[in-house]
């Protein structure tokens, strides 16, 4: 997840359409993957095999699909909106303790509206911030595996659902990880910004060669 959370975070825009693709790709193959599991589809060896043929030719599809420039955005917005939504979140349940699942769906949905209204009229804007953020996020999360200290999602799902269950344990690590995501997001929209190198292709230059 570090090097991952990494390539999003440099190379979010010059690769957006390769990386989009990607993750689709995989969350496709995932996906049926898990599906042909729970069907037992898997059990024998050519069910393996013809679901194998199956998988793969949906993470193709899915990567034909989302390697287009308005879907990929649309797909970015949503993905990255679902992220800000949960660690605004869990932002707010840290500072105060209150929880509702409720209020975290409409911020969720907030976000995922507002980056898909700003992605229709600045989709490079929206390319680049996404992605330092989600990449920031990811490689911030890939630490927490390591040293510990940030409650997963799905514990805070979990809070949120039964608010009965047990209080989450939010320490000075938790706290460490939050600049280091807000640190890492403005980092890697600096570079994305500033460096060359990992800047993304210019739409100037497209036209220009396509005329």
């Amino acid at each position: 997840m570090l090097v991952f959370g990494l390539t999003i975070g440099l190379f979010g825009q010059k690769w957006f359409l390769k990386i989009t693709g990607a993750v689709a790709a995989l969350f496709a193959f995932v996906a049926f993957m898990i599906l042909a599991s729970i069907f037992q589809w898997l059990n024998t060896t050519v069910g393996l095999i013809i679901c194998g043929i199956f998988a793969i030719a949906a993470a193709v599809l899915a990567y034909w699909f989302l390697s287009r420039e308005g879907v990929a955005t649309m797909f970015l917005c949503i993905g990255g909106g679902f992220m800000l939504g949960s660690i605004i979140e869990g932002l707010i349940i840290a500072i105060s303790g209150w929880e509702s699942m409720i209020f975290y769906i409409i911020v969720t949905a907030a976000c995922m509206v507002i980056g898909g209204l700003v992605g229709c009229q600045k989709a490079d804007i929206v390319q680049k911030f996404l992605t330092a953020c989600i990449g920031s996020y990811i490689f911030m999360r890939g630490w927490t595996y390591f040293l510990g200290g940030y409650p997963s999602e799905m514990e805070m799902y979990s809070m949120m659902a039964n608010p009965d269950s047990a209080e989450l344990d939010f320490n000075g690590l938790f706290w460490f990880y939050v600049a280091l995501f807000v640190a890492g997001s403005f980092g890697f929209w600096y570079v994305q910004t500033n460096v060359d190198y990992f800047k993304g292709p210019s739409k100037d230059n497209d036209f220009k060669s396509s005329n």
